[in-house]
């Protein structure tokens, strides 16, 4: 896709207070994707790594350039502090540069399908 930057590895951390947090990275070079959940006071309590398919990268790149993750701003955030809720960052590693992004109880328009698609790459959810 001409434009777009070519997208190396993709990692995703999610987590709430009180609550427990989940980690995905997704190496497109090496065709593997890793899941973490991670306990209340962030053990490892579940780990898997998932073999992809040319067909899975695929479609998960071009499920990335649907959500318009690359117009995605680098910080959602409220106007105010809550005492408890769920924070998240992305990192995304491309040829040219590395995007951070990060939100603490506020996210971007298409989260919620970004997050669909990253569970369905992984064949595991984010509950």
């Amino acid at each position: 896709m001409k434009g777009i930057p070519q997208i190396l590895h993709v990692k995703l951390s999610v987590g709430s207070y009180p609550g427990s947090a989940y980690e995905v990275s997704v190496d497109f070079v090496e065709e593997l994707a890793e899941y973490q959940v991670l306990d209340c006071i962030y053990r490892p309590s579940q780990n898997k790594t998932v073999k992809l398919s040319e067909e899975q990268i695929k479609q998960y790149l071009k499920s990335l350039h649907e959500v318009k993750i690359f117009q995605w701003k680098p910080e959602y955030k409220l106007n105010f502090l809550p005492c408890a809720g769920t924070n998240w960052s992305i990192e995304i590693k491309t040829v040219e540069k590395v995007y951070i992004l990060k939100g603490y109880k506020a996210y971007p328009e298409k989260w919620e399908q970004f997050l669909k698609n990253t569970a369905i790459l992984i064949g595991e959810s984010f509950d």
